[in-house]
């Protein structure tokens, strides 16, 4: 029997923070694939292929940028509001049957008092990280959510 390769999908617009974390994950976790896309506009345009083949976690920041939208996307109803951009794409997991058991780490600069609202209406199968943090607290809540042993 084949088995799928394990994925993590990184939602990160910072360039240089998507990079780091991407070859520390590579290093600690061989063999699981990781990708990632940059904005909201493009997790909008790749969610099908998501539903189609979910990851088995996603680590998203919470401010992202929309970008420049693709034509056959419609804008958001509401106000294009960094800081609510991952939140709106947490929303579209949410409410997709084929998503919304995705287990997601939302690591962001913004306190869990600032999200107070928006968590009370996300899944419990969300973890909240704080970028200032550091990787071991994040890399703990991603173990924790894959059941997966580092090899570090």
């Amino acid at each position: 029997m084949h088995s799928r390769q394990r994925s993590i999908l990184i939602v990160e617009d910072t360039p240089t923070q998507a990079q780091l974390l991407e070859s520390q994950l590579t290093i600690r976790y061989p063999g699981v694939h990781v990708w990632r896309i940059s904005s909201e506009s493009e997790f909008r345009e790749k969610f099908g292929a998501i539903a189609e083949a979910p990851p088995d976690s996603i680590i998203m920041d919470i401010i992202i940028k929309w970008a420049q939208p693709v034509p056959s996307l419609s804008v958001p109803s509401e106000p294009l509001n960094r800081r609510r951009a991952g939140i709106r794409c947490q929303r579209m997991l949410a409410d997709d049957l084929r998503t919304q058991n995705i287990p997601v780490i939302l690591c962001t600069v913004l306190t869990p008092e600032e999200l107070e609202d928006d968590m009370r209406e996300l899944p419990r199968n969300r973890k909240f990280v704080a970028k200032q943090d550091g990787l071991d607290t994040l890399f703990a809540a991603i173990d924790e959510t894959l059941k997966l042993t580092p090899t570090h």
